[in-house]
């Protein structure tokens, strides 16, 4: 880096390229005040309500988009002490000593509820969006540690990763039966030796119920079979993968964080084919966080750090659009869809390196509408 750093100036010169198709969306963003490690979102539809989880604080955002206001429900103990299963160790983040649950991500349930994961407290959080009230907690235990991504399966149960215990947690909602699975312990760059495995995305491949997971630092890819619970994993080509997403193929589509690059496995031959996200110079290199793929149209979304742009590629005619957004110093991350087509997520200044850097300094939900004005004309 040094040899980088020498005070030249750099021969890059960055351009955005403004498609005929993004001038055509609508882009919405609802401000969350109070908020200051908004990670992720969801859309309730029969209220028209986001409901946002936050790391930092013990609250959930609830944002009416009919009367564009957010209103914060505290989120009980429930037994949970302060620091969650951190509590007593020294050297912690300040915001650890002041929370329990340090809620990660949510996931609406086919019985009408959000099952959250506490990245702080090891547990998963139950709520009930129509009443607007928590319900429980049920902790993980098995040395789990930092709870992230939950994903359901079609037998209604729920899939969750464990960030830095190198596990796979299953709970049933009926039974309240936890299960957690520990992975094997492979690595593709064995040079990376002070930081976790990083077990982050996981989703349910629909062709056979399998249940697929990523590790960012280990840079490994796995699956899971949802009846024996027998693992397997492989190194993906692309490095750094982090949250992935099937499409109704089976095409398991992985975002390659480290090289800008996304990668589509057909879990049916295992064989790859890689795309390039476009990048803003020569050299550059994007930083896809997430990818959703749209139900209906199988369009192919991916949320990047680095540029303030939101993808959209479309595989039947390999074409990339980009589209810039109007708020400078965005971090985005796990990437949703609304039943009216809008694509949406949760931004917060949090993760970059200098904090409080994103235009206007507050968290905020952000929706793009791609075909807003095709669709008033």
């Amino acid at each position: 880096m040094h040899q980088a750093f020498d005070g030249s100036p750099t021969p890059d010169h960055e351009t955005t390229r403004i498609d005929d198709d993004a001038l055509n969306s609508r882009i919405t963003e609802w401000k969350l005040p109070h908020a200051q490690a908004a990670h992720d979102t969801e859309y309730y539809a029969p209220t028209a309500t986001f409901f946002s989880v936050d790391m930092y604080v013990d609250d959930l955002y609830a944002t009416d988009t009919k009367t564009n206001t957010t209103t914060d429900i505290p989120i009980p103990a429930f037994g949970i002490p302060i620091g969650g299963t951190f509590a007593g160790q020294k050297d912690l983040p300040l915001y650890v000593k002041n929370i329990r649950h340090g809620l990660h991500s949510l996931v609406l349930g086919s019985d009408g509820l959000y099952y959250m994961t506490g990245a702080i407290g090891g547990d998963i959080v139950v709520f009930d969006p129509a009443m607007r009230k928590f319900l429980a907690a049920y902790p993980v235990w098995h040395g789990a540690e930092v709870g992230h991504t939950p994903r359901f399966d079609s037998k209604g149960m729920l899939w969750f990763t464990l960030y830095a215990s190198n596990q796979v947690g299953m709970f049933d909602p009926k039974t309240k039966h936890m299960t957690v699975i520990d992975l094997p312990n492979h690595w593709a760059h064995k040079e990376i030796v002070e930081r976790p495995a990083a077990v982050y995305g996981i989703d349910i491949n629909p062709l056979d119920g399998s249940v697929w997971y990523t590790k960012l630092y280990a840079n490994q890819i796995g699956r899971i079979d949802a009846n024996t619970l027998e693992v397997q994993e492989w190194t993906p080509p692309v490095f750094g993968p982090r949250r992935a997403r099937f499409d109704k193929a089976g095409g398991f589509w992985i975002p390659g964080f480290g090289d800008g690059k996304i990668a589509r496995l057909d879990t049916k031959t295992m064989q790859y084919t890689i795309y390039t996200i476009p990048p803003l110079g020569p050299g550059e290199v994007e930083a896809p966080y997430a990818v959703a793929v749209e139900p209906k149209t199988q369009d192919v979304w991916v949320s990047t750090n680095i540029s303030d742009r939101m993808f959209r590629y479309e595989p039947l005619l390999k074409r990339w659009t980009a589209y810039p957004m109007p708020t400078r110093g965005l971090v985005t991350r796990d990437v949703v869809f609304t039943p009216d087509g809008r694509v949406c997520g949760a931004s917060n200044p949090w993760g970059i390196p200098f904090p409080g850097l994103v235009e206007g300094n507050m968290d905020s939900v952000i929706c793009l509408q791609p075909d807003a004005q095709k669709a008033s004309r």
